[in-house]
């Protein structure tokens, strides 16, 4: 029986690239495509960090 070759792969690994996101809407700091951010429908992008404790914040102000 004849034995079929490995196919050679032609496409190759896209390389990692950083991109600026902007600055922060709560602390003003510069974000880049590597960090956890998210980004508003305003278009608005923040640190998952800085807006886990606004939003904290708020909470726990609406509580008492």
């Amino acid at each position: 029986m004849l034995e079929k070759k490995k196919a050679k792969k032609t496409w190759s690994r896209k390389i990692h690239t950083t991109y600026d996101v902007g600055n922060c809407k709560y602390c003003s700091e510069h974000i880049n495509s590597d960090m956890s951010f998210i980004v508003f429908a305003t278009k608005e992008p923040a640190h998952f960090s800085c807006y886990k404790t606004q939003t904290e914040g708020e909470q726990n102000a609406s509580s008492r």
